[in-house]
Parts: structure tokens; C-alpha cells; sequence
């Protein structure tokens, strides 16, 4: 349920707020959210299916988004133990960086098999889709946070259940 209504918020709502032909990218800080809180094989499951779900709406080859956002989910699970999970800060930069890795792969792929001409307009793009993206991501984390219990997850050992 809360995919559909990233996805709905991602085609629908994104252009209302975007930025000099940026938008940014809502499913894919639900893949990270995923990636640092729940459950190993839920959120790499998770991650692949939200790009799955990217790819069905998008106008390029199926499976893109579905593989990025799988391998990025995975190395997040992988580098999770090693972060202060729950900070707004924390939220803020790995979304940064997983968006700008994302991105950077994204962007390689048109590079190699679409336009290989626009090189410089595709990368200034995935720079600053990885910065708007990381500006709406403590505000999407809060909202998917009070939405645990739907998904399942519980956060434990972060900054949130410290401080209470």
C-alpha cells in the first residue's frame, strides 16, 4: 500500500515540485529506508521491488531501476551496521550519497547504450537529484516512520528509541 502511494506521489506529484527540470526521486529514499531498517531479505526484496515497480511506469528497458535499486539496497544492508540509523543526519547523507551512487550508475548505462553525447547535462542532472532528493528525505523518513507497525519493522538500537 505505501508503495502505490509512493509511486502515485513519484509520477503524479513530483513535477509540482520540481526544480529546473529536477525532480526528486521519493522511491527511492523508501529504498533507503528500507535498506537501513528492516529486515535483511525484506528490505532487499523490497529495494528490487520498488525499482520494479519505477521500471513499469518509466519509458526505458525494464529491469534498470529494479537492478539499481537492488544493488543499492544491498550495499546498504551490508553498510548499516556501521551507521547512527534514526539521525536526521544520518538520513540526510546516506540518502545523498545512495542517490548520487544510484544516479551515477543510471547515468552510466545512458551513457553506454542511449545518448552518449549528453555527458555534462547528465551528470550535472544526477547531482542534483541526489541533493533534492536528500533535502525531502528526513521529512519522508519521519512519515515512513510513524508507518512501522504497517510495515513490520521495528527500530530498535537508533536515535529515536535512545532518546524516549
Amino acid at each position: 500500500m505505501l508503495a502505490g502511494l509512493f509511486l502515485v506521489g513519484q509520477t503524479s506529484l513530483a513535477p509540482w515540485v520540481e526544480i529546473l527540470s529536477v525532480r526528486p526521486d521519493w522511491m527511492f529514499i523508501f529504498v533507503v529506508y528500507l535498506a537501513l531498517y528492516a529486515p535483511g531479505p525484506d528490505a532487499m526484496l523490497g529495494a528490487w521491488g520498488l525499482g520494479l515497480l519505477v521500471d513499469l511506469c518509466a519509458d526505458h528497458r525494464m529491469g534498470l531501476f529494479a537492478l539499481v535499486y537492488g544493488v543499492c539496497g544491498l550495499a546498504l544492508v551490508r553498510l548499516r551496521g556501521a551507521l547512527y540509523r534514526g539521525h536526521p543526519l544520518t538520513d540526510v547523507l546516506v540518502t545523498l550519497l545512495a542517490t548520487f551512487v544510484a544516479q551515477l550508475l543510471i547515468f552510466v548505462y545512458r551513457l553506454w547504450f542511449i545518448a552518449p553525447t549528453a555527458v555534462w547535462t547528465s551528470l550535472t542532472e544526477a547531482v542534483l537529484t541526489a541533493l533534492y532528493t536528500a533535502a525531502w528525505a528526513p521529512y519522508l523518513h519521519w512519515l515512513l516512520r510513524r508507518a512501522n507497525r504497517l510495515m513490520g519493522i521495528r527500530t530498535h538500537g537508533t536515535w529515536q528509541s535512545a532518546r524516549a
